[in-house]
């Protein structure tokens, strides 16, 4: 979960499950703040741990992908707009970009940040069931870097996990994302990493043996 302050315009980026809404809400409290503060609303994808709490952004505009619609309820269907019209909406007054990936989801999207070099990855890449080193929630994190490139070094060497696990896509979105200038990676769970990301998403890249 991220949010942004837009000149007193708040963004918030996943949601949590709905399960944790009390945490949500209690973090809000410490800042000062209140869920109904929130202007825009934005899922990099549409598991129920990315948008479980969206209901409690009352009077926020809220985008997902058109191809994750389906992953919605019935009720959250008539909340959500397709991220197409929030980003004709970011490119006009601000300086973010919404990238179509289509792997974890067919509607997963990455949300780049030009001003702060930050990449909103989502689930593309993610550090689940890693633990949060103390006081590092943002660093470089070599060790889980290497943690990644074996994870997926097994994935790829799995038989027919080439098509089973969709890694086509999987690499397309980071060459995709190899284009951009990025200096942190905001992953949908764990750390936030940065520097030398190019070379990490290069070395990444560099996996895929049936290129």
């Amino acid at each position: 979960m991220y949010f942004y302050d837009f000149n007193g315009r708040l963004l918030f980026i996943d949601s949590g499950k709905s399960k944790n809404k009390n945490l949500l809400i209690n973090t809000f409290d410490l800042l000062g703040l209140s869920t109904s503060d929130i202007a825009w609303f934005l899922a990099t994808h549409g598991h129920k741990d990315h948008i479980g709490g969206a209901k409690l952004f009352t009077n926020a505009e809220k985008f997902i992908h058109k191809d994750d619609f389906d992953l919605l309820s019935s009720e959250s269907k008539l909340d959500f707009i397709d991220v197409k019209k929030f980003n004709k909406k970011l490119k006009k007054s601000y300086k973010y970009e919404i990238i179509h990936l289509g792997h974890h989801t067919e509607g997963s999207i990455a949300i780049y940040d030009k001003e702060l070099k930050a990449l909103f990855i989502g689930d593309h890449i993610c550090f689940f069931g890693f633990p949060i080193p103390d006081d590092n929630l943002v660093y470089e994190g070599e060790e889980l870097r290497e943690k990644q490139k074996y994870l997926i070094k097994e994935i790829v060497e799995k038989p027919n996990s080439y098509k089973e696990n969709n890694l086509k896509k999987f690499f397309e979105g980071l060459r995709e994302i190899k284009k951009y200038d990025i200096k942190y990676l905001c992953t949908g769970h764990g750390v936030i990493l940065k520097d030398k990301i190019d070379k990490f998403i290069e070395e990444l890249i560099s996996l895929n043996i049936y290129n």
